[in-house]
């Protein structure tokens, strides 16, 4: 609530109530960046850093739904086993001349026993490396506004030429390859799992085709 609390976000967060029971991993919670953010540093864009051994009723600071901070830049949302939940804003970075802010709205206890407390330390300590302008090689991306309008864009790509490596040449010809000069739509029976096609010279291969007993 800070950020609203001293000036620098306008729009006052939320704060929701969720139930969550102890449930082996079922239970565990954490955040969901967008393409990337340096406190995801080895966490390949997001991670579980909370999972109780008790029932709790765990407060959720953020904006909700449609809603978003007017100042501040959404790094990552609600993340849950197997679920992650758009609708729930509760990573916000504000940041102005003066420095950064990041505001961590659920998960984070330091007293209570956790299943996942090196995640959290290794998440925090992200946290303050980035807030102290420490570099890092993870992109700094956000969630935005999604406005569900199409966007008009421009694609260009390079001609597809096919390989010459891949052009059927110089095909050797099967003694089963039977050619007609003039093919007519005549009929032609095969039976089997296998498929023919056939050029067929009646004239010229009709003592072959019986000699094989193509025809009788």
């Amino acid at each position: 609530m800070l950020p609203n609390a001293i000036g620098i976000e306008p729009k006052k967060p939320e704060i929701r109530l969720d139930t969550i029971q102890n449930d082996w991993l079922f239970d565990k919670r954490g955040f969901q960046g967008h393409l990337g953010h340096p406190l995801f540093a080895g966490f390949f864009g997001g991670e579980y850093v909370w999972d109780a051994n008790e029932d709790q009723i765990m407060p959720f600071v953020g904006y909700f739904g449609k809603d978003f901070p007017e100042k501040g830049k959404v790094i990552a949302i609600d993340k849950a086993y197997v679920f992650v939940y758009a609708e729930r804003k509760i990573v916000i970075e504000h940041s102005n001349k003066k420095g950064k802010v990041i505001s961590i709205g659920s998960s984070i206890y330091f007293s209570k026993s956790n299943n996942l407390r090196n995640n959290l330390e290794h998440f925090m300590e992200n946290t303050l490396q980035y807030l102290a302008g420490e570099k890092f090689n993870e992109p700094v991306t956000y969630w935005e506004k999604f406005t569900n309008k199409p966007i008009l864009f421009t694609e260009k790509n390079v001609p597809i030429v096919p390989s010459k490596e891949k052009e059927m040449k110089n095909i050797p010809h099967s003694e089963l390859l039977f050619t007609r000069l003039e093919p007519q739509n005549n009929y032609y029976e095969a039976s089997g799992r296998r498929a023919d096609v056939v050029r067929l010279s009646w004239e010229k291969k009709m003592a072959e085709l019986r000699k094989y007993g193509c025809i009788r």
